[in-house]
């Protein structure tokens, strides 16, 4: 082989060393400008999602005084005596429910799908709550309907419209900002937040539902935790199930004769990502209006809400 035909074949391939080389690096810089792209349009789905639900709150919700039991005429030896077994109920150790105003009707009419407001008073966590056709839907829609990855807080579409299944489930993101139930994690990380302040409230037009936690674990999404029980025999078992799975014991007493709801979010990243749930017991349901509604009144209640 002569000088010339050996210096061709290195020039040779030493272009197409180059042109690989040059191939990487363009791959290179469009996957960064990918990645930047997609971490720029996370960001804004993450801030357009916040700022609509801070709207709908702005719009829909108003703080107001809190409610005060009723004064009535001094009552006879029969009424007192009839108040202090009353006093020693779970629900009259503390009356209280949120300060809040909800524009029920007006929340409605802006979407149909529309069921009630929730509050959890440890993380502060103040959002609509809809009951859809289904339970894709709002994974990535948010209430007023935008396609956005906060979705919106639902409850699981084939509970009962008279919330008097054994168990129901409310479902929302884990958003890294925080917003809708990223702050649930506070809880897991620290449990003496949930026993100090154990309730969470679903808030409809003519009553306030009361509840106590009494779980809070993380759980695969394949557990039997997800199981709806159908039957009080199942019922006994997935309350005993969560109890103790439970990371702390929140010194709670369910039956089956209770009605219990449970709040759903992610929980770590990757495949293998879990769920962080929060089960919580109707302890009351009180109207405004009627402030002092005992746990003990739920059930002959329930069909007025």
């Amino acid at each position: 082989m002569g000088v010339w035909e050996s210096t061709e074949k290195y020039d040779i391939e030493k272009g197409k060393k180059g042109k690989h080389l040059v191939g990487i690096i363009v791959m290179c810089v469009l996957l960064v400008v990918i990645a930047a792209f997609n971490m720029i349009r996370s960001f804004w789905e993450y801030e357009a999602g916040k700022q609509e639900y801070s709207k709908v709150e702005k719009e829909y919700v108003s703080v107001v005084d809190p409610v005060k039991k009723a004064t009535t005429p001094k009552a006879s030896a029969e009424e007192e005596e009839a108040e202090e077994e009353e006093e020693e109920s779970i629900w009259t150790e503390d009356q209280s429910i949120p300060n809040l105003s909800i524009a029920h009707d007006a929340l409605a009419a802006k979407n149909p799908d529309y069921f009630c407001w929730l509050y959890i008073a440890p993380t502060d966590v103040s959002y609509p709550v809809v009951k859809g056709s289904d339970n894709d839907y709002y994974l990535h829609h948010t209430f007023e309907g935008e396609n956005n990855v906060n979705g919106c807080i639902y409850m699981d579409s084939q509970a009962w419209p008279d919330m008097n299944d054994y168990n129901i489930f409310i479902f929302g993101h884990n958003m890294r900002n925080g917003s809708m139930f990223g702050s649930l994690k506070h809880i897991l990380n620290d449990p003496q937040i949930a026993l100090e302040n154990p309730y969470f409230y679903l808030l409809q037009k003519n009553a306030v539902r009361k509840y106590h936690i009494y779980s809070v674990h993380v759980a695969a999404p394949s557990s039997d935790t997800f199981h709806n029980p159908a039957s009080e025999h199942e019922y006994e078992d997935y309350i005993n199930m969560v109890k103790e799975d439970s990371i702390v014991d929140m010194g709670v007493d369910v039956t089956t004769a209770d009605r219990t709801v449970t709040l759903s979010t992610c929980s770590g990243t990757g495949a293998g990502k879990k769920r962080l749930v929060l089960h919580g017991k109707l302890v009351g349901i009180i109207n405004p209006e009627k402030a002092g509604v005992s746990y003990n009144s739920v059930r002959a209640l329930s069909n007025e809400f």
